[in-house]
């Protein structure tokens, strides 16, 4: 039998998940809605053709970016920080739990189920609710605040993010779709031994955690899918390029990154 106050814990939390919005967690979101209406972001992959001195350019122009995971690894880089930081898997912060509790960041957004059922509270965070992804297509939610559509990649938040702060044209890069060790759609292993390495950095990896990262692709890219279905389905008022040096990921238009860099300087 469970215990009576972890009982009243756990009945209060499945209210709240239901009403998630109306709660403290979902009120405080509601701050971001269309905070950069019309305006142009970077999504950041982690993937090996990231530059350092791309994100230190991005840095400069002041433009608005999205990044994940463990891409702190490489702060000792370069002055650029992510505008919006995000992180889903808990397996991402196995054994480095205190550096997730240090990062200084001012916008970081984790699932509530770190909190509620993971026992993992980051400080100054805020807090989203996820709901399954469907199959072949997942759904979007408009309303961050309210429900956070689940998918096998972290960038499928950020896009969700990125519309309900109102932000118009999404260049992504560091997206490769390419990694020494993946699963394929079946579940089995598949490896590449031709590339030398899956991230930005080596000090990303975490030998305690490489078996438990292992991407499949395949449910990963459904996610680019789905938004490129919504965008070209008119269900969404937004753009998506893909402006990755390189890489797999081939379902986004492909935009030159240094042209791109070019037209944002001169607006500037």
């Amino acid at each position: 039998m469970m215990h009576p106050i972890k009982s009243i814990i756990a009945r209060n939390q499945g209210r709240m998940y239901k009403h998630f919005k109306q709660c403290k967690y979902g009120q405080q979101l509601k701050k971001f809605e269309g905070i950069h209406k019309g305006e142009t972001c970077f999504i950041i992959g982690n993937g090996p053709s990231l530059k350092i001195e791309d994100l230190t350019k991005i840095h400069e122009l002041g433009v608005p970016s999205f990044a994940f995971n463990r891409i702190f690894c490489i702060f000792d880089e370069t002055p650029w920080r992510p505008t919006y930081y995000i992180s889903q898997d808990i397996n991402v912060t196995y054994g480095i739990e205190e550096q997730f509790k240090a990062l200084d960041l001012k916008n970081k957004f984790l699932p509530i189920r770190w909190k509620w059922y993971e026992n993992l509270t980051i400080p100054g965070s805020y807090y989203y609710k996820t709901i399954n992804s469907g199959d072949d297509v997942f759904g979007f939610s408009k309303d961050f605040a309210a429900e956070v559509v689940d998918a096998p990649t972290v960038a499928y938040t950020a896009f969700q993010l990125a519309y309900y702060m109102g932000f118009k044209r999404f260049y992504l890069i560091g997206f490769d779709q390419n990694y020494k060790v993946a699963k394929d759609k079946d579940g089995n292993i598949i490896v590449n031994e031709k590339l030398e390495r899956d991230y930005v950095s080596d000090k990303y990896r975490n030998a305690e955690t490489d078996d438990l990262l292992i991407p499949n692709l395949y449910e990963m890219n459904k996610a680019f899918i789905s938004l490129d279905y919504h965008i070209k389905n008119k269900t969404l008022d937004v753009e998506a390029y893909n402006a990755t040096r390189g890489g797999m990921l081939e379902v986004f238009e492909r935009k030159d990154l240094d042209i791109i860099f070019d037209e944002l300087t001169r607006k500037g």
